[in-house]
Formats: C-alpha cells, structure tokens, sequence
C-alpha cells in the first residue's frame, strides 16, 4: 500500500485479481475511484462510529488508520460532537 498525505491508496493491478482488474481498467481507466471504507457512505454511521472507537479507547491515530482518514479529520468529528453537547451535557 502506497500513502500520498493522509490519503493511502493502492495500485489495482497489485490489489485485484487479474480478471476483475481488467473489467474495472476498461471502464475507469485513468480515472480516480474510491471505494468507501467499513461505514459505507453515510457520514452520521461513520461519525458515530468513529465516536463508538475512541469511547471504547482506541487511539486517534488506530481510528484514523482504520478509517482510512487523518488524524486531524477524526479529531474534528470528535470536537463537533463535544461542541454540539455543550458544557452542560444536553445535547
């Protein structure tokens, strides 16, 4: 797995097997695609999630890795959480 920034990428030769590699090359070549990680697309699943790790004391930086985001990022979904609830605890 090869990383540029925070964002880890592989290439889809080495990762796919042979005939499915040449099915997605014909159509995406040359093109960008992203496959979403374990909470799929919806970003309120992923955020609880995210919040679910860190309560079960897992590291900002496991959660990143794990989620494939940056550890700057998952800090922000951990801080809007905490500005939404405020400093009495109602949400």
């Amino acid at each position: 797995m090869s990383k540029h920034g925070n964002q880890r990428y592989v290439n889809a030769e080495y990762a796919l097997p042979k005939d499915l590699y040449e099915k997605v090359k014909r159509h995406l070549a040359g093109r960008l695609v992203w496959f979403p990680g374990e909470c799929g697309k919806n970003l309120e699943v992923r955020n609880e999630y995210v919040r679910k790790l860190r309560a079960e004391n897992q590291t900002v930086s496991e959660i990143a890795d794990r989620l494939g985001l940056s550890a700057r990022h998952v800090w922000r979904i951990l801080e809007r959480r905490r500005a939404a609830i405020g400093n009495d605890g109602v949400k």
